[in-house]
């Protein structure tokens, strides 16, 4: 029958009345087995016992499908692909970087290189063209940290499909200094610069709506663009979000809980109104373009309307979700709950609206506990 992946197994060293010995320990059929190599005496260093082990493992492995890492990563996008375009674009570029570097390499010898491993993801560089002449700079600590991850993903699936006997994934040994997700500078729109894209006549209608929209019920832009117009009713101003658009693909939303239905005030009411007298092309979709009949591309409107008008209000960097930012950024102005703010912001946890959503609040949060603690110690007397 053939094998799967290559297998190792292990030697170990065992305590017997009649004297310590070695045995040689492999997997077969799922079953743990092991073999007699012979004594102490007969093999006196774990090395001696090794070389003995070697027939056994011919043994085992006499049938054995050569894996590579491509084979991997082509039966991961078989048997396991994600489920949302923007995941899976993601992988595919991290994937095809994985692939131009241990795209050949047996994945057996790939679990025992985790030294070669980690000193590659330390010298990661930006591919392609850069501004900067010279040698290339390295990519950010967060990108770094989305490889290691990605193929720490590729191992536990070999893990699961039994293409590498190995009793704990390999990249759990890989440290990364400085690879935690830094805190971004938020982008958050106050009210002036939120009036002045409203006004500002560069910007077209349609988009004018979906800021609208996305400023007021904190909505993804992936969001904004999957809504059909039988996803509103304006009889008992809801609003049901239940999908999401990227890139002109349907998907669902991007978490259970982003699905729900959202109150939907007048003034949004009265928005989308005037945006579908104005719609010269009539379609389910919301926000749709004439040329494709499909939702539009956020990176194109993004590109082309939201980052010039942020430099123009002095807003570097604006984009869609900036607005949702800022939603949560006045939902703390506002004080309303914790609970609420989960809720509005549709998060599982509420460490997520705290920690990632409209800025640090924890000044807010510890000042009125830290003034309590002030006040009650004793002033020096003059």
């Amino acid at each position: 029958m053939q094998r799967n992946s290559f297998q190792k197994g292990s030697v170990v060293r065992v305590v017997l009345k009649s004297g310590d010995g070695w045995r040689f320990r492999f997997r077969e059929g799922g079953v743990q087995r092991s073999e007699w190599l012979g004594t102490v005496k007969q093999f006196p260093t774990k090395a001696h016992a090794e070389k003995a082990a070697d027939r056994f493992r011919k043994q085992i492995n006499s049938g054995a499908e050569v894996i590579t890492i491509s084979d991997l990563i082509a039966k991961f996008w078989k048997e396991s692909p994600p489920e949302r375009e923007t995941t899976a674009n993601s992988y595919r570029s991290i994937f095809k970087r994985i692939e131009s570097q241990w795209g050949g390499m047996r994945l057996d010898v790939f679990c025992r290189e985790t030294l070669a491993v980690e000193a590659w993801l330390k010298d990661l560089t930006i591919i392609g063209r850069h501004p900067k002449p010279g040698k290339k700079p390295p990519v950010s600590p967060m990108y770094r940290s989305q490889v290691r991850n990605l193929l720490h993903l590729l191992i536990e699936k070999a893990m699961l499909w039994n293409h590498v006997m190995v009793e704990r994934n390999p990249l759990d040994l890989v440290r990364l200094k400085g690879s935690s997700q830094r805190a971004k500078s938020l982008v958050i729109v106050g009210v002036p610069q939120y009036q002045a894209l409203l006004e500002d006549s560069e910007i077209p209608e349609v988009v004018k709506a979906m800021i609208q929209l996305a400023a007021g019920l904190g909505l993804r832009v992936s969001e904004l663009l999957g809504l059909r117009w039988d996803d509103f009713d304006f009889e008992n101003r809801t609003v049901k979000i239940q999908r999401s658009v990227v890139h002109g693909k349907a998907n669902k939303t991007k978490t259970e809980g982003s699905t729900q239905t959202l109150p939907l005030h007048d003034n949004l009411i009265e928005v989308l109104r005037s945006w579908k007298m104005r719609e010269t092309f009539k379609s389910r979709w919301v926000f749709c373009s004439e040329r494709t009949g499909r939702p539009f591309d956020r990176d194109y409107l993004r590109e082309q309307y939201l980052k010039p008008a942020g430099e123009r209000i002095g807003i570097p960097g604006l984009g869609f979700h900036s607005f949702r930012h800022s939603y949560r950024a006045m939902q703390r102005t506002l004080g309303i709950d914790m609970e609420t703010q989960r809720s509005l912001m549709r998060h599982a946890r509420i460490s997520t609206t705290i920690d990632t959503y409209g800025g640090n609040d924890n000044m807010e949060r510890v000042r009125p506990a830290n003034s309590r603690i002030v006040e009650m110690l004793p002033r020096r007397s003059a």
